[in-house]
This record gives C-alpha cells, sequence and structure tokens, in this order.
C-alpha cells in the first residue's frame, strides 16, 4: 500500500489503499499512522461521501478511542452515524461510540446509544455486547430486575452465536 500511496498518491486506487492502511494500522494499534491515513483519505472525500467514507470515520473514532481521546473518537462516531445513518457496519459504529461515550463518563449516553443499536439491528453480532453493557449500566443504577433482562438477553445472544447448526444426516 505505502508504495502505490507514495508513488502515485493522486490514482483513484491510492485513496482505496489509504483506507486499506488506515484499517490494518487500527488493527495492529498503530492509532496515530492509522489517524493520519484516515485524515488523508477524508481529505480527498468526494462530494457527499460514500460507504468507504462511513468506514474512514468509523476507523477515524476507533483510533481516536485506541489513544484514548474518547471526546474526539465520539465526534468521529457521531459524524458518521449522522452522515451515513444506513451504511454498512452502522451497527459496529453504534457500538464503538457506546463504548466510548461509557468511557468518557457519559453513562446516560451510552444507554441511549446501545439501546438504539439493540432497536435497530437485534440480531447484530454486537447485540448481546450491547445488551450486557446495557445490564451494567442497570446494575450500576441498581435497576437490578433490568439488569438481570439484559444480561439474560446477552446470555441468549452469546448462546445462539455459538449454537452449531444440527447435524443432518
Amino acid at each position: 500500500w505505502t508504495t502505490l500511496i507514495d508513488t502515485f498518491p493522486d490514482a483513484p486506487t491510492a485513496r482505496t489503499a489509504l483506507l486499506a492502511r488506515a484499517d490494518a494500522r487500527q488493527r495492529g494499534g498503530d492509532f496515530r499512522d492509522g489517524l493520519a491515513d484516515t485524515r488523508a483519505f477524508l481529505a480527498r472525500e468526494p462530494k457527499g461521501g460514500n460507504d468507504d467514507t462511513a468506514d474512514a470515520l468509523l476507523v477515524e473514532g476507533l483510533c481516536q478511542a485506541g489513544l484514548q481521546d474518547y471526546a474526539a473518537a465520539i465526534t468521529a462516531l457521531r459524524t458518521r452515524l449522522d452522515r451515513h445513518p444506513d451504511a454498512p457496519r452502522t451497527d459496529r459504529a453504534l457500538f464503538e461510540l457506546g463504548a466510548a461515550e461509557t468511557l468518557a463518563g457519559r453513562s446516560a449516553d451510552a444507554t441511549k446509544t446501545f439501546a438504539t443499536l439493540l432497536r435497530r439491528f437485534p440480531g447484530s453480532p454486537h447485540a448481546g455486547d450491547a445488551a450486557f453493557e446495557l445490564g451494567e449500566a442497570a446494575w450500576n443504577t441498581g435497576d437490578f430486575a433490568a439488569a438481570a433482562a439484559h444480561y439474560d438477553r446477552a446470555i441468549k445472544a452469546a448462546d445462539a452465536a455459538l449454537a452449531l447448526p444440527p447435524l443432518t444426516i
């Protein structure tokens, strides 16, 4: 990617390579360089953006969270959700926003975000984790009945994710 980006910075594929490299850097824990790549990618954004723009904003939020700049992560993820509410991986963006809000001490916002994820994407791979986080929030406020209901939903989601299809002979 780096050779392509450095040698042909104006090529259409260089923009795609920037996003791929940003994602790889974020996944590898290189949050500063991943953030630099997302910013370079977004600087070349087509008017109005597209699904790649949505992905870049998600990666930007993940990099900011990795750098423990939760306010910046929240801003990037909210921008992503506001500008691209129906793009692929919206469930992931909601989950990461809720996590950043939790880490920033904004538990009321996080509770709303996790509830939105569960309402909009009940079958998401992140639904169980969102239900668990809602259980934790309810537990922390002393609402043990609500906590139990959320934990039960989280357990059912985990069980469903681990369920093997029946054997057919």
